[in-house]
């Protein structure tokens, strides 16, 4: 009765919707995949009893088409609405972010286009550098929660371009493609120029010096707002000056006020050495933290330049098809774009 109850369920769910096993089986492991990445992520300790063998071996295959379409219908057609919309405003360092981008690639999976699929592939590209732009405008994350969530958007930036190299291989490779060929490659050699575009000045931004170091003076504040000096100490000069004067004017003074105006003496110049030493151990400290701010900023100037060279390999890779499939073609308005697209590229190339 409860299997014919979910066996209803699902008809009124996914009325025109049939995919092959295939997918569904592709779509579930990419989503999972995702989930595991996260540090909340458990496997689940075995056991033998009569649940844990039903659970893995019965259920499993007999509800495995059942929840796998289900699964990608709630989080991308149905009452989840909420909980998609939470994802997609996630950033990296977020509790939903490996949510939001395991929602991706099961939109990848539900297209069937390649042209459609590498346009996702793009776009979602386009999206950590949106990510990336977020976390530097908003200002709400340490400067090292920053650094590390742009580190990450940036290597699934690389991630989504790798993905769109390996579809221009395979389309490069395939007999009678083309128009497809055509297609697919004029769009991402035109989207990763406008990529490299938004990249370039987002490195410009890390690398201005509000973004990306902290000045020595800065840091060295940071420091005595914690340690403040104590205005007995900041009063030791003129204590000193004070004193100088006092034992001029006393020198017919008898000598048990001339001990105790040399012990005040004494007092006085131990405190100004303790000055002068709480005075280097700021300096030394501040020198340090903004040593370690401009090696962590080399850090993430060098990972932004890792991802201009992924940028730059996936749009060349893109005028390489477009180029040799142009070639083939019969269409002189094909040609024509092809001549100019690298000639721009060369152009380019010349200038830097």
């Amino acid at each position: 009765m409860r299997f014919r109850s979910y066996k209803k369920t699902l008809s009124k769910s996914v009325i025109g919707f049939s995919p092959d096993s295939d997918w569904k089986k592709s779509s579930r492991d990419a989503l999972l995949a995702r989930i595991r990445q996260t540090e909340h992520w458990q496997e689940p300790e075995k056991s033998h009893s009569f649940g844990s063998i039903f659970s893995t071996m019965i259920a499993p295959a007999m509800l495995k088409p059942v929840l796998a379409s289900l699964l990608v219908v709630s989080l991308t057609m149905s009452g989840s609405i909420f909980a998609v919309q939470a994802a997609k405003a996630s950033l990296p360092g977020d509790t939903l972010y490996s949510v939001k981008l395991g929602i991706e690639d099961v939109q990848v999976g539900l297209v069937f286009s390649e042209k459609k699929k590498a346009e996702l592939e793009v776009k979602f590209a386009g999206t950590r550098l949106k990510e990336v732009k977020e976390v530097i405008e908003n200002d709400i994350q340490t400067k090292k929660q920053a650094q590390n969530s742009i580190k990450k958007a940036i290597q699934n930036f690389n991630d989504n371009l790798g993905s769109v190299q390996k579809r221009l291989e395979k389309i490069e490779n395939e007999p009678k493609s083309e128009v497809k060929a055509l297609e697919i490659s004029k769009l991402v050699n035109e989207k990763t120029t406008e990529l490299e575009s938004d990249l370039l000045e987002i490195k410009e931004k890390i690398a201005s010096k509000d973004a990306l170091s902290v000045p020595v003076v800065e840091a060295l504040d940071s420091v005595e707002s914690e340690n403040p000096i104590p205005e007995s100490e900041q009063a030791i000069s003129n204590d000193s000056e004070q004193s100088a004067i006092a034992e001029d004017q006393e020198k017919s003074a008898q000598e048990t006020e001339s001990q105790e105006a040399n012990a005040q003496k004494s007092d006085v110049s131990q405190k100004e050495e303790s000055f002068v030493s709480q005075e280097t151990v700021n300096k030394n400290t501040g020198e340090t933290l903004a040593q370690e701010t401009k090696r962590e900023g080399k850090e993430l100037l060098d990972t932004l330049e890792l991802a201009l060279t992924a940028l730059d390999d996936a749009n060349t890779k893109s005028l390489e098809v477009f180029v040799g499939k142009a070639v083939e073609s019969k269409n002189e308005e094909v040609k024509k774009d092809a001549v100019e697209k690298l000639q721009n590229k060369i152009e380019k190339v010349e200038k830097h």
